[in-house]
């Protein structure tokens, strides 16, 4: 009996050392989706497509925007703000410098972006900045959906 226990203990301890959960999904797949999708949003920016901005968008009181320390909840309330943005900017060109997708799981990938931008006001003044930005996405119903992003403005330089 205790070679019996003796042997399931080993069992037991091999397998809980071990990683055996296999990874059911491809992670370069995933890289390739969120990549595409990050790549809609860059073209969404520059041509003042709030549709297209807000249509990943999860749309729950826990959907997250966070910009320059200002905390924006829920998805009317950034589906509002992003509306407010044709009125605020006469054009932007946003050019990214770097990304990357670091992909947390199945269902959970982070996209994260260097960006630099020129931006005209409405008063036909112009400014750069640059900054990073990261979505984090999460896999609702087979579709990759934004529950937060984070924008920081590194630093800005008018002209």
């Amino acid at each position: 009996m205790k070679q019996v226990a003796l042997l399931l203990g080993v069992f037991l301890i091999h397998f809980s050392c071990t990683d055996t959960k296999e990874n059911f999904y491809n992670e370069d797949s995933v890289k390739q989706e969120i990549l595409q999708l990050g790549a809609l949003i860059v073209l969404a920016l520059n041509e003042g497509d709030t549709e297209t901005l807000i249509r990943d968008f999860w749309q729950s009181d826990s959907a997250l925007f966070l910009i320059d320390g200002n905390k924006i909840q829920g998805y009317e309330n950034i589906l509002s703000v992003l509306n407010g943005i044709p009125t605020r900017r006469k054009d932007l060109v946003l050019d990214v410098d770097h990304e990357e997708v670091v992909v947390l799981s199945e269902n959970m990938a982070l996209h994260i972006v260097e960006f630099q931008e020129k931006i005209t006001h409405m008063n036909d003044t112009t400014s750069r900045g640059q900054g990073v930005w990261s979505t984090l996405y999460k896999k609702i119903e087979d579709n990759w959906k934004i529950i937060m992003v984070h924008e920081s403005h590194l630093k800005k330089q008018d002209n």
